[in-house]
Order: structure tokens, then C-alpha cells, then sequence
């Protein structure tokens, strides 16, 4: 898809393992939305196999755009941190996209997971739809929350559903889980200060990190180390359970006025491949490796000579 209007916007992927997935994910976004791209910036965690590394980088050398590679000498891996520690550079400086955040010189920036596909110019989509917003993509994690399972909040409505703490405790508590939940029941220790005192927007509330389109000076002018909103790529935690990516982040920024755009993307424009699940089930994580090494060979003519998909 073809757009006759100019914009730039810098593109930030964490990296943990999934090489072919990983080279997949930057070629089929560059293969739509080249001419939006100015800068990539890979940031490799430091507990990537050096073979993974390796591969990556034989995967892209050959690409005609900027791109930064960066390995943080911290790795929290799924552990929240005291936000308290975020002012200081060598702890901030491991959490998730944040040297993108603090080094991109582009008002836009766009943060994917590293095992996407991209079948369309999403960054176009999003560009189209962030005016006024300090970021646009898929709201969630609606799965996981008693409000949704209860018809009374989306995607769509979370700017209208605000319900006091009151009403968020008996949602909770009388909640009717999806079978084969293994969700954040935060209200079995009743919450935490901060939602107790603002319960909204909800606890599983976010504009999910696998494909987002996030305004860097609206950013820049409310987040920390600029500002005290929470880092949109720390964990948190509330009630002893913990707040997935960017949960803090949507909380804070709203409740100093800023929104978020929902756009759900069709699997015809883009798909998410695996997610974190992948991590921990060597059958999955092969499988969505072939499946991503596969394509690189009969779409994007990758020719690969070792493989490795452990």
C-alpha cells in the first residue's frame, strides 16, 4: 500500500532468542512501510545465545536502512522493579525499548514484538489514526479482565467504563472466569494503593506492546526519566501479582490526560505468532522457528545456510 503522505518514525523491537521470527518480523514491516522507517532499533537482551545474535545479523546485514543494535547490561526478564530505581540510567536503561525511548531523534516511534508478521503498511494505519493521542494499537488485555468477561468494558469503551473501587472489587470478586483462566487476581489482596485510589483505567489496561505507534514528545513530556509516569516497558505489580508491559504506563499517562487509540488489525494485515508463550514450550518455539524460516526462504528469497532452532 502506497500513502502520498511524508512521515518518518523510528521502529524499536526487543530481542530475546526467535531469530528467523525475529529477521520476519523487520522484513515484512519493511517490505510494506520502508518509506516511513528512518531508524531500527534492535535491542538484543544479554542473555541471547551468541549464535541468535549471529543469525540475526546475518539475516539484516544486507538491508538499506540505519540500523542500531544495543544490548543493556541489565535483563529483568518478568520482574518488576521499584519505579523508585527509574531515575537512575544504569537501572532504567534495561527495561524493555527504553535506550529507542531515550535515543530516538523521531517524533514517532514504533515498538513490535520480535515475532510479528506483517501482511499490509501498518504504520500507515497507525499514522493515520494517533492524532490527538499519545499512541494508537490493539487496547487489552481484555482476556484477562472480570470487566470484559462481564460485558461492561472493551477495547472500544475503556475511556467510558471508569467504575470506583467499589464496583471494580465486586467485579472481580464475582467474577466468572473463562475456563483455563490463569489470570491477575489482584483483588485477592485488594489491589494496591494506586488503583484503590484510581481504579482506572483497569489493572489489565494497555495499548499492547507487540505492535504500537507511540507519540515520542507526548511521550517525552509525561514519562519518566522527562517526567513521573511509570516507563511504558517496566513490569509492575499490584496486590502481589503482577502488571504486564505497559499496564502502568496506560494508567498513569491517562490520568494525566492522555488517551490511546484502539485498531485492531485483521490477521490479513498482520499477525502476532507466538508471544511470550513460546518461551516455555521447546514444540512451540521450534514450530513458530520453521514456520518463520520457511517464509524468509519462498518470500523474502533468504537463503540460509545453518540452521538453528533451539
Amino acid at each position: 500500500m502506497k500513502s502520498s503522505q511524508h512521515f518518518s518514525v523510528d521502529v524499536c523491537v526487543n530481542v530475546l532468542g526467535k531469530p528467523y521470527q525475529t529477521a520476519l518480523s523487520i522484513l515484512s514491516l519493511l517490505k510494506y512501510s520502508a518509506t516511513h522507517i528512518s531508524k531500527i532499533y534492535i535491542i538484543l537482551e544479554k542473555n541471547n545465545k551468541a549464535s541468535h545474535v549471529k543469525q540475526i545479523k546475518s539475516l539484516l546485514d544486507h538491508l538499506k536502512v540505519d540500523i542500531v543494535y544495543y544490548t543493556p547490561k541489565n535483563w529483568y526478564w518478568v520482574y518488576p522493579l521499584d519505579r523508585r530505581g527509574f531515575k537512575q540510567e544504569d537501572i532504567r536503561d534495561g527495561l524493555r525499548y527504553q535506550f529507542a525511548f531515550e535515543n530516538s531523534d523521531s517524533k514517532l516511534i514504533y515498538v513490535m514484538h520480535n515475532d510479528v508478521v506483517h501482511y499490509t503498511d501498518v504504520l500507515q494505519i497507525y499514522h493515520s489514526a494517533i492524532k490527538g493521542h499519545i499512541a494508537v494499537g490493539n487496547i487489552g488485555m481484555c482476556h484477562n479482565c472480570p470487566a470484559f468477561w462481564s460485558k461492561k468494558c472493551s477495547k472500544d469503551k475503556y475511556m467510558s467504563y471508569q467504575p470506583r473501587i467499589d464496583e471494580l472489587r465486586k467485579i472481580y470478586n464475582e467474577a466468572d472466569p473463562p475456563s483455563g483462566w490463569k489470570g491477575f487476581m489482584y483483588h485477592l489482596e485488594d489491589f494496591c494503593e494506586e488503583f484503590r485510589e484510581n481504579p482506572w483505567p483497569l489493572p489489565c489496561c494497555r495499548v499492547n506492546e507487540f505492535s504500537c505507534l507511540i507519540d515520542l514528545d507526548k511521550y517525552r513530556s509525561t514519562t519518566t526519566p522527562y517526567g513521573d509516569c511509570h516507563p511504558f516497558g517496566a513490569y509492575g505489580s499490584c496486590g502481589g501479582y503482577l502488571l504486564d508491559i505497559g499496564c502502568n504506563w496506560f494508567h498513569d499517562v491517562h490520568l494525566r490526560g492522555f488517551t490511546c487509540k484502539n485498531i485492531t488489525l485483521s490477521q490479513s494485515e498482520f499477525i502476532h505468532i507466538g508471544g511470550h508463550s513460546a518461551m516455555f514450550s521447546k514444540d512451540l518455539y521450534f514450530q513458530n522457528e520453521l514456520r518463520a524460516y520457511q517464509e524468509l526462504k519462498s518470500h523474502f528469497n533468504i537463503n540460509i545456510l545453518d540452521h538453528d532452532f533451539e
